[in-house]
């Protein structure tokens, strides 16, 4: 598969072929799979900075600490800008499209991370790769029936993986409170799959990595200008203690690192594919929190960990 659209192909958008040669599927699958890490590790850093400052301070931070790097690469790799061509045109319109609605969908996973329970959000959120899987379905996508079986069984482990035991579900916010962040995750989720279906299909295969990360980075801020606008609020700028800041860095390190992996996977292999694997990322945070944080672990989601093990193998066969 061609990595870049040529100029002599025109103005027009050029969906992305099935790749069938084994290489590059295994290579998508362990992006997929490195992209779930990431986001683990980035939603335990970002957690820190969104209860102390906020939804909106926090993801403008971390998104900062993001568009700096990206911004300069181009300085490293001068070719980033041969894709500022009218030629690209459609293909920018269809990259800012999706930016804007995965930006929509940040926006409102960080306000439910701040008003909800984290194990709760985290399990909703990550169901995003169902509707990536159902929008390629619909058109006609077609997989093994042994990757199908194992885009299930990771499915229904990470579900189980994601349930927190009943006793973390003590939280002091109200059930008003709680029923909105588990509606802010969803509508989040489903932007998140709408919107990395349209990169994957249209977008990655075209543009370098690094240029839709940086347009995702300045829609996201966009965005959350928006906002502040639309609701008329008024945010205090404060400097964060040094360990926010540590967590916002990392944090942002991880994102950078997960969208990174996710766009280059798309690039390579199967969208259904690579986004299930990156999805898995809300079973790998309660290992992470048995790890660095001490928590046990319910019997229900080392069954949820055990699918997930199983599973995966199972879509990158």
């Amino acid at each position: 598969m061609k990595r870049f659209i040529t100029p002599e192909q025109g103005n027009a958008i050029v969906p992305k072929r099935i790749i069938t040669e084994s290489y590059s599927v295994m290579i998508a699958s362990f992006l997929g799979i490195v992209a779930a890490f990431a986001w683990a590790c980035s939603l335990f850093f970002v957690l820190r900075p969104t209860y102390e400052l906020g939804a909106i301070r926090a993801l403008f931070y971390t998104e900062v600490f993001l568009l700096i790097p990206l911004s300069l690469m181009p300085l490293i790799d001068p070719n980033l800008l041969n894709f500022i061509h009218p030629r690209y045109q459609s293909v920018w319109m269809m990259n800012i499209y999706a930016s804007l609605i995965v930006a929509v969908a940040n926006l409102l996973l960080y306000k439910a991370l701040e008003i909800g329970v984290f194990a709760i959000v985290t399990p909703i959120s990550s169901t995003y790769a169902a509707y990536s899987v159902l929008i390629e379905w619909l058109r006609g996508n077609t997989l093994s029936s042994l990757q199908y079986l194992g885009i299930a069984v990771t499915l229904i482990g990470v579900g189980l993986a994601s349930i927190p035991p009943k006793a973390e579900h003590d939280h002091a916010i109200t059930r008003r409170e709680a029923v909105l962040a588990a509606v802010l995750a969803f509508v989040s989720a489903i932007g998140y799959g709408v919107g990395y279906w349209m990169t994957g299909e249209y977008v990655a295969p075209t543009m370098p990595t690094v240029t839709i990360s940086w347009m995702g980075r300045v829609s996201t801020l966009l965005v959350g200008v928006l906002y502040l606008v639309i609701t008329r609020t008024r945010i205090q700028w404060v400097v964060p203690s040094r360990q926010t800041l540590y967590s916002m860095f990392w944090g942002g390190v991880s994102l950078g690192v997960a969208w990174y992996t996710t766009y280059r996977g798309y690039a390579l292999g199967d969208i259904a594919i690579v986004s299930v694997l990156s999805s898995i990322y809300s079973g790998i945070t309660p290992v992470l929190g048995m790890i660095f944080l001490k928590e046990r672990l319910a019997r229900y989601q080392w069954v949820g960990i055990a699918g997930i093990l199983v599973g995966t193998p199972m879509i990158i066969l």
